[in-house]
């Protein structure tokens, strides 16, 4: 099957799936002694909820509530421990979703200073994060996620690492896995480099549930990018009204560039990672790391053939991150047959009244439940389109007011 039938067919599924979609939309939150947010309750609009205010009054806190409820840490990268009210020693979040068919589905979080998170759900308690992610698929829009297309590739691996995340426990599990093999590789590598001692047996172990979590991660990316770039294409071209061709190619870091790369299978993946295992040994215990494998890939985003890295404008950054972050609603919404939660965190100063505009009209056109945040509320009161369906909350000294 060619790549333009395999496109076809997606989009045929997805008008499908709208009219069957399961909609698990929040309901409540409640937030305790995260940041300046002591004692926060909201009841949430299942379409948009703006919250306003002033800068470092708590707005994003809120979402970095429903980011810790869904992934299990915030989308700022901020750790537990710096989450936590400076008067208090722990934090607790409580969210309360429903989706369609009125069955709920509730998640308990919390951390003391010092202790591992818990996490308690419908399903059980003391769980770990592999256990929420994917229950209540989310999609962040901040002006951090620029680094994806100006950054290094590290933010790329992590932008296709949470989409698959979400939509697959298994591809978390491996990639967990294969995080751990990782560590224990350069580990004895280290060891090696730093005291001179090689243990081949221990060394051979580790290597051959590296090389197998490596082949799987790879190949589960390759299936991705089968199907994911002619998303953003067309939602960069509906985007930026022009000409401009844009395109995402996956570079696995030890095949040289140019290789057909796109239908790899599995053994072959892994009979490759074998081989240039053997090739780098001596130099990787020389250096005490490992040089190869799905912690070193990248993909390229083009514009006209060219990095968009190193030659796109502020204008057409702005319309990629766009543009792959609705392909990434579109292919949750698909693969997970249920529409995603966005959060949109202080976009909207980013962009123009064009983009600002296409963004706002594209998710209601979905139905996706959304969380924005901005310094003040009157963009979104112009339109008489999107009034009916905005709850406004005033954001200040860590209260939510609705308005």
């Amino acid at each position: 099957m060619d790549k333009n039938e395999i496109v076809k067919r997606f989009y045929l599924f997805f008008i499908i799936l709208k009219k069957f979609t399961l909609y698990l939309e929040i309901q409540n939150l409640h937030i305790q002694n995260l940041r300046n947010h002591l004692n926060t309750e909201i009841t949430i609009n299942s379409n948009l909820n703006v919250f306003y205010g002033k800068n470092g009054s708590g707005k994003t806190t809120i979402l970095e509530a429903i980011s810790l409820c869904s992934l299990a840490k915030s989308f700022t990268s901020t750790n537990d421990a710096s989450l936590i009210n400076a008067n208090y020693d722990h934090y607790k979040i409580e969210c309360v979703a429903k989706n369609i068919l009125n069955l709920e589905y509730r998640v308990k979080l919390s951390y003391q200073r010092g202790s591992r998170k818990k996490i308690t759900t419908n399903f059980g308690e003391n769980l770990s994060p592999k256990d929420i992610i994917g229950e209540m698929p989310l999609v962040i829009l901040s002006p951090d996620l620029s680094e994806i297309s100006k950054g290094m590739p590290e933010k790329r691996r992590e932008f296709i690492d949470k989409i698959l995340s979400q939509i697959s426990k298994s591809y978390y599990e491996d990639l967990i896995n294969f995080k751990k093999a990782l560590k224990n590789r350069n580990s004895i590598l280290i060891r090696n480099k730093n005291e001179g001692i090689f243990n081949r047996d221990v060394f051979d172990s580790w290597n051959d549930i590296f090389v197998n979590y490596a082949t799987k991660l790879v190949h589960k990316r390759l299936l991705f990018f089968k199907e994911f770039p002619q998303l953003f294409r067309n939602y960069y071209k509906f985007i930026s009204a022009n000409n401009e061709y844009v395109d995402l190619k996956y570079e696995l870091d030890s095949y040289a560039k140019g290789m057909d790369i796109e239908n790899l299978e599995f053994d072959d993946i892994k009979e490759h990672f074998n081989k240039i295992s053997a090739e780098k040994l001596n130099i990787e215990k020389m250096r005490g790391i490992t040089l190869f494998g799905p912690q070193k890939d990248d993909f390229q985003i083009l514009i006209n053939e060219y990095p968009a890295r190193d030659r796109a404008s502020q204008g057409q950054h702005k319309s990629i991150i766009i543009a792959l972050k609705f392909a990434e609603f579109d292919y949750m919404s698909v693969r997970k047959n249920e529409i995603p939660i966005v959060i949109l965190d202080d976009i909207f100063s980013e962009l123009d009244e064009t983009r600002s505009n296409l963004v706002l009209q594209e998710l209601m056109r979905r139905n996706a439940q959304t969380f924005i945040t901005s310094t003040n509320r009157y963009p979104f009161e112009l339109s008489n389109d999107y009034l009916p369906m905005i709850s406004f909350f005033k954001v200040e000294n860590g209260k939510a007011l609705k308005k």
